[in-house]
């Protein structure tokens, strides 16, 4: 482990050096400055400066290089040696936030900082979330050491790299539609779809935040139904696809607005990519839970039962995957849900 994050730090101290600075913006490297609007292209390096080493007229943009937001993506899914889970938790959020922080620290444009500011937030307050579920609740506690053990019986730790890369990748192309809106204008599609990311952020985060104040009060199978959980069933997993979604279609308005759709081609790219790998993930998650949950409240022997198919009928499942086909005849009886939650 004291290997890993010697090797981690080095790594970091690499990347420190990629930090950039460009006359308003970046432009593809050997061409043109005049080419392009939009602040989201290979850039050209060059040596920072001191503020006080330059003048008004030529003020000049800090901005994250792509090796820099390419690292703040792949070290914290490398938690995953440690503890296989902490790949697509804590290694989530991590990447998350260092990806936003690093455009934060950079000259952005107000809607470039509101942007940024959406997905740091966003990894900061679940790594916050993760952290305080596992150090005070048991069953959290051990659901880490069950999957740590199903991991360690496939193989050694070696042999999750493929999958942490495979993380680390989605993780990068989420933070995709950052480099198309860092420096782009405050226009309204783009204002709009960035102010849809924080009502999914909020959504989602208040969700969780209800969820677990219900469950520490009344116990684990207590069923929530009040604050977000009336009109949405699992509102921490549907205000996340919110959030994701608008980042995609924020980028992709700057772009469109900008006249720069076919040059920031591959960022749009990576961000389609990065939504649709997320959102899969979100959906295929509620689609889980919403079986455990009728599983267990649809239960007629379940106290919940009634209060259940109330809230079933007063409420939205969010988005799910079509129900799999029902068993053979000869098999028995139709297909039921998965364990309980």
């Amino acid at each position: 482990m004291a290997k890993l994050i010697v090797c981690a730090l080095l790594l970091l101290a690499c990347a420190s050096d990629a930090f950039i600075f460009q006359p308003g913006r970046f432009v593809l490297r050997g061409s043109p400055a005049s080419r392009g609007s939009l602040a989201h292209r290979w850039p050209q390096t060059t040596r920072l400066r001191r503020p006080e080493q330059q003048s008004s007229s030529s003020l000049r943009m800090v901005v994250p290089d792509v090796g820099m937001v390419a690292a703040a993506c792949i070290l914290p899914p490398t938690f995953g040696l440690w503890r296989s889970e902490y790949t697509v938790s804590y290694g989530y959020g991590a990447a998350m936030f260092f990806s936003g922080f690093l455009f934060l620290l950079s000259g952005a444009t107000p809607l470039g900082l509101a942007h940024a500011l959406v997905v740091c937030l966003y990894g900061f307050r679940l790594n916050a979330f993760l952290l305080y579920r596992e150090l005070t609740i048991e069953r959290f506690q051990k659901l880490v050491e069950k999957i740590e053990d199903k991991a360690n019986a496939k193989g050694d730790r070696l042999s999750r790299l493929p999958f942490i890369l495979g993380c680390a990748f989605l993780y990068f192309c989420m933070a995709a539609p950052l480099f198309v809106t860092s420096q782009a204008g405050s226009s309204l599609a783009p204002m709009l779809f960035t102010g849809l990311a924080y009502v999914g952020f909020a959504f989602a985060a208040v969700g969780d935040l209800v969820k677990t104040a219900v469950k520490a009060k009344e116990g684990d199978d207590a069923l929530v139904t009040s604050g977000p959980f009336a009109l949405v069933r699992h509102p921490n997993y549907s205000g996340e696809m919110l959030l994701w979604t608008a980042s995609l279609f924020a980028a992709i308005a700057c772009a469109a607005i900008e006249g720069s759709l076919v040059t920031s081609a591959g960022w749009l790219l990576a961000s389609v990519l990065g939504a649709i790998g997320i959102n899969f993930v979100l959906v295929q998650a509620t689609t889980g839970l919403e079986k455990r949950q009728a599983e267990k409240y649809g239960d007629p022997a379940n106290p919940e039962y009634a209060r259940y198919q109330e809230w079933v009928e007063s409420s939205w499942k969010g988005v799910t995957f079509p129900p799999k086909p029902a068993a053979s005849s000869a098999e028995g009886s139709e297909s039921k849900p998965e364990a309980s939650p």
